[in-house]
């Protein structure tokens, strides 16, 4: 995956839009505030507030004596969301220009401009 400077600004957006109007994600508004926080923050340099507690309090509207070890929401709706941004790129979004993931064990994501060309002997 490339790193976000190297993706023109102008294709995350619209990427994100896709996603979030998908069927995948429109009935699902806390995965698509996590998924919208998670690149918003990225995109403007705060990859260090990507964490645990910080999307705890920020998207999911836990106290601020939230502990991401003792309530598990955040890791659990990650995988949600790294679920559902798999159905979304083999489906709606297989012809998108660019694709935008999150590794397990992190929240900040990745873009891959060129995902589409790539194959297993690639």
């Amino acid at each position: 995956m490339t790193p976000l400077p190297s993706v023109p600004a102008d294709a995350v957006k619209p990427g994100l839009a896709r996603i979030i109007r998908s069927r995948h994600f429109s009935n699902l508004p806390r995965i698509s505030r996590f998924l919208t926080f998670v690149v918003q923050e990225y995109s403007a340099g705060r990859s260090d507030r990507l964490k645990g507690y910080t999307i705890g309090v920020a998207v999911f509207d836990r106290a601020a004596d939230f502990d991401p070890q003792a309530d598990t929401i955040v890791r659990v709706r990650a995988r949600v969301l790294r679920r559902k941004l798999d159905q979304y790129y083999a489906q709606d979004g297989a012809d998108d220009p660019l694709r935008i993931s999150i590794a397990k064990g992190t929240y900040a994501p990745e873009f891959d401009p060129f995902w589409q060309a790539k194959t297993p002997d690639t």
